[in-house]
């Protein structure tokens, strides 16, 4: 039998309980039928044999009711502990006993069970006063899926309900029940409290993975302070366009503090945008022509272009590689092998060119020792023979950015980076600026 279907019973409890003297007891064989069906561990059978005996004699109910709880059916355990709670009709008061059983009902998420709980443990007018027992309550009912006990009982555990209670600040139980409630259905309060347990680092239920996510959905839901954290987490993660939106997206939602370095930072990332594309344009070219040169077999020009107009080590190498592939070597300009001597004093490209050096008997090759690429002794031949110091090299590792907006340490713990990039590097992520 489902919950849903409980809920109609409860209705229908609800009606013949409270309109008990308008109301004559139904026939006996049906109450028989019900008191029969209980007696074989009918939950349905007790529930309404209780509320058909109710009206009349709620002590004599009362076993129905109760047998019907343990069944599963959380309504009994409702109804006998609001007689009790003011002691209706026969039964006796008994508040201690009446917040077991909306404890009892609550626990399997029973709405007015929490509701009723949460007060008598709360208020002072029932004598208990017990803020942990009202917790505990409301965690077991949200776990139950009540979220109206997860919202008391997160108001409690994060903060003590606006400070009434700071005994029970708790963020390792309030995280939960906060996000139990902005899953349901977005609240702001609540997941704006998930945001403010998970995404701060200061605190001590800080987690990247769902410090990210509640920053962002907030920011997606219109919260301007939410993109400004956004913001900050992305700086820290190095990825500054994405930054520089949500910077600017906080500054015209009202967060003015964000205005200036929101539009600073999008300058910056088109500055360096522009000059990534120019290099790689540039480098593009490059490529082009080394490549038609080895194509047409001007392997000479083609390391020569690389050594003295590109200076690129990685270039130079190609065009080595595919003279000595295609046997030659020979042709190459002895001044552009001493230079290559030099940039490469090890590796498949050093031998290739210290074979050649070798072959050709510069002369120069003992000056410096029998290992023509000993340390310093390309830089010395080259010297030597042409009067100069030999031409240096650049990597092809792309522009240097300028100015960047890097934060400092004192700004953000390298601890902190670190576990936010662990979780920006998830899944999707991966290919990500800092994965």
């Amino acid at each position: 039998m489902s919950f849903s279907k409980y809920l109609s019973l409860a209705a229908l409890a609800a009606l013949i309980v409270s309109f008990a003297p308008a109301l004559a007891p139904p026939a006996n064989a049906q109450s028989s039928n019900n008191v029969r069906a209980c007696q074989s561990g009918n939950a349905e059978g007790c529930f309404y044999a209780g509320a058909e005996i109710a009206p009349n004699n709620k002590q004599s109910a009362m076993p129905y009711f109760m047998r019907a709880c343990d069944l599963g059916v959380p309504d009994g355990c409702f109804y006998v502990g609001r007689w009790q709670l003011y002691g209706e009709g026969n039964i006796r008061q008994d508040r201690s006993a009446a917040l077991d059983n909306f404890e009892r009902a609550c626990s399997v998420g029973h709405y007015e069970g929490c509701e009723f709980g949460y007060d008598v443990a709360i208020l002072p007018q029932f004598g208990f006063r017990d803020i942990g027992r009202a917790l505990d309550m409301m965690e077991e009912g949200c776990e139950a899926g009540n979220i109206p006990a997860c919202k008391d009982g997160a108001a409690i555990a994060y903060d003590g309900r606006a400070g009434e209670h700071p005994g029970h600040v708790d963020f390792s139980r309030a995280g939960p029940m906060a996000e139990l409630v902005c899953a349901d259905e977005y609240d702001r309060l609540y997941c704006q409290m998930a945001e403010a347990i998970y995404g701060n680092p200061e605190s001590p239920s800080f987690d990247a993975e769902r410090g990210i996510y509640y920053n962002q959905l907030n920011c997606n839901n219109g919260v301007a302070a939410s993109c400004g954290n956004v913001g900050y987490i992305y700086m820290m993660l190095e990825e500054y366009e994405l930054a520089s939106q949500a910077y600017l997206r906080a500054c015209r939602g009202g967060q003015a503090n964000h205005c200036e370095y929101g539009q600073y930072l999008s300058n910056w990332v088109r500055t360096q945008a522009a000059e990534l594309a120019a290099y790689n344009a540039q480098q593009q070219q490059r490529n082009s022509t080394i490549n038609s040169l080895i194509s047409a077999g001007r392997y000479a020009d083609a390391v020569n272009r690389a050594v003295h107009e590109y200076r690129s080590t990685d270039l130079a190498s190609r065009a080595v590689l595919a003279a000595n592939n295609a046997g030659a070597m020979s042709t190459l300009n002895t001044q552009d092998l001493y230079v290559l001597a030099y940039w490469f004093p090890s590796g498949q490209v050093s031998s290739f060119v210290n074979s050649q050096l070798s072959a050709r008997g510069t002369g120069l090759e003992g000056t410096f020792g029998g290992d023509t690429n000993a340390p310093g002794a390309a830089a010395a031949r080259y010297e030597q023979q042409y009067g100069s110091r030999a031409p240096s090299y650049s990597t092809n590792s792309g522009p240097t950015p300028s100015s960047s907006p890097v934060m400092s340490s004192a700004q953000a713990a390298q601890q902190t980076r670190d576990r936010y990039r662990a979780a920006w590097c998830q899944g999707s992520n991966q290919n990500r600026n800092v994965c």
